[in-house]
């Protein structure tokens, strides 16, 4: 994450760690007890900056509002109150908050609720958060973080499209990219030589096996730009 303003960490001085702000009392969860050493981490290198969820009774909320536990105001592709953590059943869930873009996990859309374990990936925006929880039993953790947001099997013109549909998220910054947006596939045709009805056929393709069948067009169209970017090192073997 960029050095953003918000409970991360001031601009530019990530915290080490920070403590969320109460917020309303979880109905059905865990003990009202500490939560251990549960917590979500910024998976951008530069700010490795962590909030602490450790109390069962605290819903932790993800959004653009100052009183939120994770505010992230400057991403916004995130909504007011985007998401929120909170614990069920003796065990951290996170739920979307009916949040105008989605909230993802390992790559995949929330409807509802998805439980978390260690290692899992939530995405918010263009925001990426990591929730660790390394005290967990072992059964009940995720092996390993290899396969989160995992690259699928793409044949080379899979690839070559992507490299022509993700060049205007390449080279904008984290916090531009959610008013960038994909080139016309009228673009794509005439720089790749095809017809336009290949072209959608082929993203057609991509949408399944990114598995965002479900979304609007627009909106998937933007999200498979969005997923291709975190493997950039694979397209730009490719010319990206």
């Amino acid at each position: 994450m960029s050095a953003r303003t918000g409970r991360f960490g001031g601009r530019g001085q990530p915290q080490e760690e920070t403590r969320a702000p109460s917020g309303s009392d979880v109905q059905s969860g865990g003990p009202p007890t500490q939560g251990g050493t549960a917590r979500l981490v910024s998976t951008e290198p530069d700010a490795e900056a962590v909030v602490s969820l450790d109390d069962y009774a605290v819903r932790y909320e993800i959004g653009r509002l100052p009183s939120s536990a994770v505010c992230l105001q400057d991403d916004h592709g995130v909504s007011r109150r985007h998401a929120e953590i909170a614990a069920m059943a003796g065990r951290w869930h996170v739920t979307d908050l009916r949040s105008r873009n989605g909230t993802f996990v390992n790559g995949e859309l929330v409807r509802a609720t998805a439980v978390l374990v260690h290692g899992t990936l939530i995405r918010c925006g263009t925001t990426e958060l990591r929730f660790e929880e390394p005290d967990l039993p072992r059964a009940a953790q995720a092996p390993s973080t290899e396969g989160i947001t995992a690259w699928p099997t793409l044949s080379e013109r899979d690839c070559a499209l992507l490299v022509v549909f993700t060049r205007p998220f390449m080279r904008a910054l984290e916090s531009q990219l959610a008013s960038v947006r994909p080139p016309k596939n009228s673009e794509i045709a005439e720089e790749l030589g095809y017809s336009e009805a290949a072209i959608r056929k082929r993203l057609k393709d991509l949408y399944r096996k990114f598995k965002l069948t479900d979304l609007p067009n627009d909106q998937r169209r933007h999200e498979l730009a969005v997923r291709a970017r975190l493997h950039r090192e694979v397209l730009a073997q490719r010319g990206a």
